[in-house]
C-alpha cells in the first residue's frame, strides 16, 4: 500500500506507534451508513455516507441483527500527527472516511488506498492536539479536524438523522474506546492480536 504524501509530494511515512484499533461512536450514539437505515435508502446519492440515527433498519431479518456489533475504525498513524481512518467490519470494511468528492463534503466510507485517503487531526476538549500517546485511558472523546481544515460538525437532514463535513452545524465528539495500540494491520487481515477478534462482520 502507498505511503501518504504530503504537500509536497514526499512520502508520508507511518508510525505504528500512534495507530490504534477503537470502537467508534459520535456523541455516544453508533454510526451507521445511509444504505444500512430505513429512512436512509431513500437518500440513494448518500448510501455510503455517515449517520447517526438510532433507527436501524427493522426489516433485516434475525440473523443479520445477531451480527451487528459496534463500529470499529483503524486509525492509521502519520509522522506528521496526521490519521487516516479505516473502517474495520461490515459491508464496508477496508474503506477508508474521506469525504466524498466530487464537491460533496460530506464524510462516508470509501474505497482508495491510504495514500489517496482524507487526513484528520485529533484534539481533545481543550483543543490540544493529541497523538496515540497522549490518551492514557483507552475511553477518550475526541474532536477531528480536517488537515489543514475545518472541525468535523453534524448537519441535520431529518427525523435524528445527519450528515458530517467540515461545513456548517453543531462541532461533535468522536468516542473512542481503544482495542489495541500499536495496531499494524496494513494487510488488511481484521484480526486484533489483543483480543483474537475476527472485525469482519457481514453488516453493521
Amino acid at each position: 500500500m502507498p505511503h501518504k504524501t504530503d504537500t509536497d509530494g514526499r512520502p508520508m511515512a507511518i508510525s505504528h506507534e500512534r495507530s490504534f484499533l477503537a470502537q467508534i461512536t459520535c456523541d455516544g450514539a453508533r454510526i451507521i451508513f445511509f444504505d444500512a437505515h430505513s429512512y436512509g435508502k431513500r437518500f440513494d446519492t448518500l448510501k455510503s455516507q455517515i449517520t447517526t440515527s438510532s433507527d436501524p433498519d427493522v426489516s433485516l431479518d434475525i440473523v443479520t441483527r445477531s451480527k451487528q456489533g459496534p463500529l470499529y475504525a483503524y486509525f492509521i498513524g502519520h509522522d506528521d500527527y496526521t490519521y487516516t481512518i479505516q473502517f474495520r467490519g461490515g459491508k464496508h470494511h477496508g474503506k477508508y472516511l474521506r469525504t466524498a468528492g466530487n464537491g460533496n463534503p460530506a464524510l462516508g466510507a470509501f474505497s482508495g488506498s491510504d495514500s489517496e485517503s482524507t487526513s484528520f487531526v485529533l484534539y481533545d476538549y481543550d483543543l490540544n492536539l493529541i497523538t496515540l500517546q497522549d490518551m492514557r485511558k483507552n475511553v477518550n472523546s475526541v474532536y477531528l479536524q480536517l488537515h489543514q481544515g475545518a472541525f468535523i460538525k453534524k448537519q441535520s437532514i431529518e427525523r435524528q438523522m445527519y450528515s458530517y463535513s467540515g461545513q456548517w452545524g453543531n462541532l461533535v465528539t468522536f468516542n473512542l474506546n481503544i482495542i489495541e495500540r500499536g495496531f499494524d494491520d496494513l494487510a488488511n487481515y481484521g484480526i486484533s492480536r489483543a483480543t483474537g477478534e475476527y472485525l469482519r462482520w457481514e453488516s453493521n
